[in-house]
């Protein structure tokens, strides 16, 4: 439907899709703008730490798929004072 309305960015709010997901993002053409999911809770070092650590597992579990154009932390001014 994206493609049909003549998109072809999706931007993936809040929410990592599996990379098969991606895989088929690549194989239609399809651009996408991907959120990192926010850190609400835990606002200490060892909180911070474990979402570093968890994002970068993500984002290397991903690296690969051409799709992805940009990767964007701390959307909408959530969590990045913490």
């Amino acid at each position: 439907m994206t493609k049909q309305m003549g998109f072809n960015t999706i931007r993936k709010h809040m929410k990592m899709e599996s990379r098969r997901w991606y895989y088929h993002a690549d194989r239609l053409g399809l651009l996408v703008w991907q959120d990192l999911p926010s850190r609400r809770t835990q606002a200490n070092e060892t909180g911070w730490d474990s979402w570093v650590e968890e994002m970068t597992m993500a984002i290397q579990a991903r690296q690969n798929a051409p799709s992805i154009i940009q990767w964007t932390a701390f959307n909408e001014g959530r969590a990045q004072n913490y």
